[in-house]
């Protein structure tokens, strides 16, 4: 089933063909995954596309024996699952980009491991942010699981570095089985001398 194209920049689709055509196409910023996709390879965001689920149940089935989604730089995923073998990575970095800008995770539910390299680095503060159609106060967290988030395995090579006055590396209010931070975690920007 093919779905049509919503907008220039946007593309949804249903088929695995479909969605190797999308992340190589540097014209689509979003791409919008209808339905549940099987067998798939392993895939790469270009710098500055996004992958979002279309609606409750989309997902990402990767072909046994391969790692998953590869971001690039300035990455969003949100509301689907992807699923790789267990010992694969389900989301992964390119190390060969200079800098990953901003990687966003929202609602994204996966079996396999998270994988970071070259470390995790923010440079922002608190401030205003739009989430959901309201405008709360976020801190740039390095690393955040919220409250009914969880994650099997989270494997962090060059350490996690805050740059905002009271900004922490890292926040948890949901559950991790497995976290490996190598590089150590830093909040450069201070602000913690209260605590």
């Amino acid at each position: 089933m093919t779905v049509a194209k919503k907008s220039d920049s946007t593309k949804s689709v249903a088929l695995v063909e479909e969605l190797i055509a999308a992340t190589k196409d540097s014209g689509i910023q979003r791409i919008l995954v209808h339905g549940e996709l099987t067998g798939a390879p392993s895939v790469r965001l270009s710098p500055g596309q996004s992958l979002h689920g279309e609606a409750e149940g989309s997902s990402i089935s990767f072909a046994a024996g391969t790692d998953g989604l590869q971001l690039s730089s300035d990455n969003k995923v949100g509301n689907i699952r992807l699923n790789a073998a267990v010992e694969k990575r389900a989301i992964f970095n390119d190390t060969s980009v200079a800098g990953l800008g901003r990687i966003d995770l929202r609602g994204v539910t996966t079996t396999g491991r998270l994988v970071v390299r070259r470390g995790i680095e923010t440079f922002g503060g608190t401030g205003p942010s739009l989430v959901k159609g309201v405008v709360i106060k976020l801190s740039a967290i390095g690393l955040s699981v919220k409250p009914g988030g969880s994650a099997r395995e989270i494997d962090i090579s060059g350490g996690i570095k805050t740059h905002g006055s009271g900004v922490a590396a890292i926040e948890q209010h949901g559950s991790i089985e497995t976290l490996r931070v190598n590089g150590g975690f830093v909040a450069v920007g201070g602000g913690f001398d209260k605590i």
